[in-house]
């Protein structure tokens, strides 16, 4: 299984880009992806996105790769790392919506996905839910883990993710203190 997530320019994947993609194999967590990619010229970019993911509209123009790059490197890790098709994340569906805009537009082949696990519903339908918020810091509170450090990472989010999933599903920690202390802060 393949935790995935992004960080993009906005909320709509017909108007907005990616700018970042962050993977992990949930059986090995020591098998991650990380890159970033400069948006797509005619991409929206919303403030409040960037409020969220911490990036900055000069910094985003200064990322050396391009888009086509990230997403060949990305299909390739892919391709190469998953074993059963399967995917998960923190509403998925967002991600391979972006994920899978992103390759039409620079014509190469979106992977293959034979299952999904979306963590938002998991959550949702735990009994550690009790109503109200629903964001993935939500979540990780709920687990006693803290919150996602600021600004967003896409790596650090789907190791977020891939923990979050031991703990509500199996019952156990995945990742390693040292990657926990980098990931998470406590809330003040």
């Amino acid at each position: 299984m393949i935790f995935i997530d992004t960080e993009t320019t906005g909320l709509d994947p017909l108007k907005c880009s990616i700018i970042s993609i962050g993977c992990v194999v949930y059986e090995n967590p020591s098998v991650r992806f990380y890159m970033e990619a400069r948006p797509d010229p005619e991409a929206l970019i919303e403030d409040g996105a960037l409020s969220v993911n911490g990036f900055t509209r000069d910094y985003l123009a200064s990322i050396g790769s391009a888009m086509y790059d990230m997403l060949a490197a990305f299909t390739e890790w892919y391709a190469e790392n998953s074993k059963d098709y399967t995917v998960a994340g923190y509403n998925i569906d967002f991600d391979i919506a972006f994920i899978g805009q992103e390759c039409i537009i620079n014509s190469i082949r979106m992977i293959r996905i034979d299952r999904r696990i979306d963590l938002k519903y998991l959550f949702e339908t735990s009994d550690i839910y009790k109503g109200g918020r629903r964001r993935l810091d939500d979540l990780i509170t709920a687990l006693g883990l803290g919150i996602e450090r600021r600004p967003h990472n896409a790596l650090n989010g789907a190791l977020a993710e891939a923990e979050a999933y031991a703990r509500l599903v199996e019952k156990r920690s995945l990742l390693p203190q040292s990657d926990l202390d980098v990931i998470f802060m406590r809330e003040i």
